[in-house]
């Protein structure tokens, strides 16, 4: 009996003098308030980005160092590459959560082998240690996305772990058997909102033929990048040159007053008046895409001299004004 108490004895004291990780657990905690990408997604603008940065403290440690290890898992309905925002309707809209300000190291948990968690090495005096941790947050562009209003929570009851375990020495791996501390929440929200960017080409009548007067036809391009979804209409205005209207425009030439009049419609056939609605004209109307891709509308030109025209040879021209509506 007293060998095999002094042999317990012993046994004790080795435990008790072992270097390395403390048995007790130390108390940890995250805060950091919720992500705010604002508008996103807007016609040639790049991804978005959000810096920010978390606080960490750790309280009641023995040993001179925590390993604190921060994980961000993916919210119900969600996965890790990519994490997705929920709007209305079932729409989603991308994003993710990084470690790195390169935006490559997806900042996920112990669960995910394609996303890590952080790991954080504190230093204590008197046994408490703080500091803050930098994020880095990012929306790709993305041309489905839906305009709307997009968030989701990292709850914390599941999405958001703080594991902590005192150390001396070197710092233990991050894993799932290190003990869970505490637990914390935040949320992420963005803005898709409408957006549409233009672009013209000029309609050229070339040379007119003052003989034969035959009608001479020419052909614009109106090209239009809109968010996926956004219904829009083109108006036409009637021009610079002095008392044009939508159904009667006029070229002006240049260093002089004589004008020419011309036309400009929706159809091939050179029937329907695009303008702005004044006038008997109609405007043309269409559906974005997305913010890469294009939408045509062709504007059909016509001139045609009158009987009473006799035109001074020059250049004429004439400045339209597109207004798109959306």
């Amino acid at each position: 009996m007293i060998r095999s108490s002094a042999v317990a004895a012993l046994l004790w004291m080795l435990m008790s003098l072992a270097p390395g990780v403390a048995q007790a657990q130390v108390g940890c905690w995250v805060g950091m308030g919720s992500i705010h990408f604002g508008n996103v997604n807007q016609i040639g603008a790049p991804a978005a980005t959000i810096n920010g940065v978390m606080s960490l403290s750790c309280s009641g440690a023995r040993q001179p160092h925590v390993r604190v290890c921060i994980a961000l898992g993916t919210p119900e309905g969600s996965s890790s590459d990519p994490r997705y925002l929920n709007g209305e309707d079932r729409a989603q809209l991308a994003y993710n959560i990084y470690k790195d300000p390169g935006y490559t190291q997806i900042w996920g948990n112990e669960f995910t082998l394609a996303a890590s968690p952080r790991a954080v090495d504190l230093p204590v005096n008197y046994g408490a240690g703080y500091t803050t941790v930098p994020y880095y947050a990012r929306v790709p562009v993305q041309d489905n996305a839906q305009v709307g209003t997009y968030n989701i929570t990292f709850s914390h009851a599941r999405d958001a772990t703080v594991r902590a375990v005192e150390y001396s020495g070197s710092p233990p791996n991050c894993s799932a058997i290190m003990p869970v501390v505490s637990r914390f929440e935040f949320g992420v929200w963005a803005n898709v909102v409408a957006d549409c960017a233009l672009s013209a080409s000029t309609l050229d009548f070339g040379v007119v033929d003052t003989v034969t007067r035959r009608a001479t036809r020419a052909t614009s391009t109106i090209s239009l990048r809109c968010t996926s979804g956004v219904s829009y209409s083109i108006a036409l205005d009637a021009g610079t040159a002095s008392g044009a209207t939508v159904a009667q425009r006029r070229m002006t030439r240049d260093g002089g007053a004589e004008t020419l009049a011309y036309g400009l419609y929706t159809d091939v056939a050179r029937r329907r008046i695009w303008g702005d609605g004044s006038a008997g004209s109609e405007t043309e109307s269409g559906v974005g895409s997305g913010t890469h891709r294009t939408e045509s509308h062709t504007v059909y030109g016509e001139l045609e001299l009158e009987r009473e025209d006799e035109p001074t040879t020059g250049n004429y021209r004439d400045t339209i004004t597109v207004t798109v509506t959306f």
